[in-house]
């Protein structure tokens, strides 16, 4: 359950990350970092498990189907949620609270551009 939290912690890291850069090799450079640091470390990803694990057992691999769901699935979706819930979630509205209401009152607009406007002494 443990490498099933990092794992997503990492990813939705590298989301907030990407979301944080202006430049499209920034957006890259910011999701590659933690995304391939969750994957060198062999954290389990919920989704990569659904892939490789029935793909080993087409390829006749040691596992049974309740092996599966119960040592890689149900830990790593746990994890995914707990992640997800804490470590990403609860973070982001500590750090940045709730948006305030908007408002109901019109925002005028003034414009400050000398266009259209008349010069003195035309």
């Amino acid at each position: 359950m443990v490498k099933g939290v990092l794992c997503n912690w990492m990813a939705t890291l590298g989301v907030a990350l990407a979301f944080a850069s202006r430049s499209t090799l920034g957006k890259v450079a910011a999701m590659w970092l933690p995304i391939m640091s969750f994957f060198e470390q062999g954290y389990e990803r919920l989704i990569v498990n659904m892939f490789l694990i029935p793909a080993g057992m087409l390829f006749h691999a040691p596992v049974s189907v309740s092996q599966w769901w119960w040592w890689k699935q149900l830990p790593a979706t746990m994890g995914n949620i707990v992640s997800g819930a804490l470590f990403t979630s609860a973070l982001l509205y500590i750090t940045y609270g709730a948006s305030p209401p908007p408002s109901k009152e019109p925002v005028l607009l003034e414009s400050k551009s000398p266009v259209g406007q008349a010069t003195e002494g035309a």
